[in-house]
């Protein structure tokens, strides 16, 4: 007895399950609990073949069956237990459709109305935008009836069963506020993108330029989704109406993307991120062209694939943040709010998360939240590059000072060095390289100077040329090491016997010059008697051998003032082939004839 009572409440519940208490008052009831439903994977079930199929009921399964090639069916019974007729609409809330049919019954199984809707079929200028997916039922008083509603694409598309049940008062005063907050978000979307406009017109830089393109893409996916564009903006092309629901993610998916990869710099600092941003991106546009193909449920596949990837957005950002990357903190923070309101949307369409009105305001409204986001964290950006670029000229600034001094410090040392080098260039360039001693140049220079002071002052002064005898043979019989290490000895014998203030000099091969300021000729041969006389006692010892040498000497005083150093070294030159002449070994005294 217990079983058969079981049985049959389990059996009232089964027949009784979706059947709708109509009220003169009903306000948005989520019927579809109450509903059961039936899929036509052939898409060739008319409604006199749905009535013998079974259809299922199951009030735990979520409204959404995601990507379906499918053509679906709903199957619900009202009842008016009222005394009078009651007008209400059914309507479906989110979700756009090729095609959308109604049947109702009586409780005689005889058809009471019919219609026909759908983005395929309706005439926007014949109905209100209210009117594009619902449906107007009127039930009598005390009577049953049975709704069919059909749900179809032509290919395939988002199957979103999810609708609500009005009465005719209530459904104009909820669409008016609909209505209304749909224009408040795209007015408020709209200013959030002129504004951006005006900033990207000012600074040209790119990641404002992909912001605004998202932004776009944003307020056409609102536009699109409920259904605004195709009963305002593009009614009378069906393959807009068609094609923008697909328009509308991609954008926002490839423009995300963009943006983060020039936001984020992820090129520079997240190589093999930056790769696979690209190829998000890729694939997206594949998807828009598999959606022009008419291989419209493998886009839908991809997109769904796309937008998953987005959860990993902030995961990236957050990374570039805890590097010290600044930058990516506003970004972090907004990408969390857009890559949350993919995600919920996605567990929808996938059948994981039971739909609500609740959940499409808060994407809606999410997508607001994270655009603003996005605008604050892009003039954050702009501050903090402010910010870095000032610190960064203040150190380059700091950087420069420092070098501009050590700069100084070593132009200082270098012109320091520089100028010891020149005075030791010039030393060398007056310099005889094998003697040490000053060569012609700096004789010629010290011969004018000792005339010139002569003029002006009348100091006498005497020059001598001195000459090694017979120095080729030395070279030749001992060779150049020998004549050179004889010049060396007689340069240091010479240099011994001389003043400071004489001025001694080599001026070629075995020829050399003294200067002796403030001497007269008489003077001069007595010092020149006194050095021929050290050299004659000078011994060279090359190589186990003693060198002996003698010098000869030409001696000319400075006593004629239009002589130039010149025509005194001719004059002294003159003494000296004297003495050459003369047996050598010996001292002349140019006289003037």
């Amino acid at each position: 007895m217990l079983k058969i009572l079981s049985f049959t409440f389990l059996f009232s519940i089964f027949i009784h399950a979706n059947l709708i208490t109509l009220d003169s008052n009903i306000k948005g009831l989520k019927t579809f609990s109450q509903v059961s439903f039936c899929e036509d994977s052939t898409k060739k079930i008319g409604i006199k073949d749905i009535k013998c199929q079974t259809f299922k009921v199951d009030h735990n399964i979520h409204s959404s069956q995601g990507a379906s090639k499918s053509n679906w069916w709903i199957k619900f019974e009202v009842e008016n237990p009222k005394n009078e007729p009651i007008d209400w609409i059914l309507k479906f809330n989110h979700g756009q459709f090729d095609e959308l049919k109604s049947w109702q019954y009586n409780d005689k199984n005889i058809l009471v109305s019919h219609s026909l809707k759908g983005d395929h079929y309706i005439d926007a200028s014949k109905i209100s935008f209210d009117q594009r997916s619902s449906f107007e039922f009127i039930t009598p008083a005390k009577e049953k009836n049975t709704i069919y509603v059909k749900l179809a694409y032509v290919d395939a598309g988002v199957m979103e069963m999810f609708h609500s049940i009005w009465t005719k008062d209530e459904f104009v005063k909820s669409q008016e506020v609909r209505f209304n907050l749909l224009v408040g978000i795209i007015s408020a979307l709209l200013v959030l993108l002129l504004y951006n406009i005006f900033i990207w017109f000012i600074l040209r830089k790119k990641e404002y330029f992909w912001y605004n393109i998202y932004i776009i893409g944003v307020i056409l996916s609102i536009v699109t989704f409920n259904q605004l564009g195709a009963h305002y903006l593009w009614n009378e092309s069906l393959y807009l109406i068609d094609i923008m629901p697909f328009v509308a993610v991609v954008i926002i998916i490839a423009s995300f993307v963009s943006f983060t990869r020039e936001f984020l710099e992820t090129s520079k600092y997240l190589p093999k991120v930056d790769k696979l941003l690209k190829i998000l991106i890729i694939f997206a546009l594949i998807a828009f062209v598999l959606a022009n193909l008419d291989a419209r449920y493998s886009a839908i596949v991809i997109l769904k694939i796309s937008a998953f990837s987005f959860i990993f957005f902030p995961i990236i950002g957050f990374i570039l943040w805890r590097r010290g990357y600044k930058i990516a903190r506003g970004y972090t923070i907004a990408s969390l709010i857009l890559s949350s309101t993919i995600i919920i949307s996605l567990l929808r369409f996938s059948e994981l998360l039971e739909t609500s009105e609740f959940l499409f305001w808060i994407s809606r409204f999410g997508f607001i939240a994270e655009g603003i986001l996005l605008s604050i964290a892009l003039a954050d950006r702009i501050t903090l590059l402010e910010e870095n670029t000032k610190s960064a000229q203040e150190k380059e600034k700091r950087t420069l000072e420092k070098a501009k001094q050590t700069l100084e410090s070593e132009v200082i040392k270098r012109t320091l060095e520089l100028k010891r080098e020149t005075i030791k260039a010039e030393g060398l360039a007056r310099t005889d390289e094998m003697t040490g001693i000053a060569n012609r140049r700096a004789f010629l220079e010290k011969g004018e100077n000792l005339i010139k002071n002569n003029i002006r002052y009348k100091t006498p002064f005497s020059l001598i040329i001195i000459d090694v005898d017979h120095f080729k043979n030395i070279n030749d019989n001992y060779g150049h090491e020998a004549g050179d290490l004889v010049l060396i000895s007689l340069t240091k014998e010479i240099s011994n016997c001389i003043r400071d203030t004489d001025f001694f000099a080599r001026t070629g091969g075995d020829e050399f010059i003294l200067l002796l300021p403030y001497t007269t000729s008489d003077l001069a041969i007595e010092k020149t008697k006194k050095l021929l006389k050290k050299i004659n006692e000078l011994e060279i010892t090359y190589k186990g051998t003693v060198l002996k040498i003698t010098v000869s000497m030409g001696i000319c005083e400075f006593t004629q003032p239009d002589d130039s150093i010149y025509a005194l070294l001719s004059k002294a030159d003159e003494a000296l082939y004297y003495v050459k002449k003369n047996g050598r070994n010996n001292v002349h005294l140019y006289l003037k004839n």
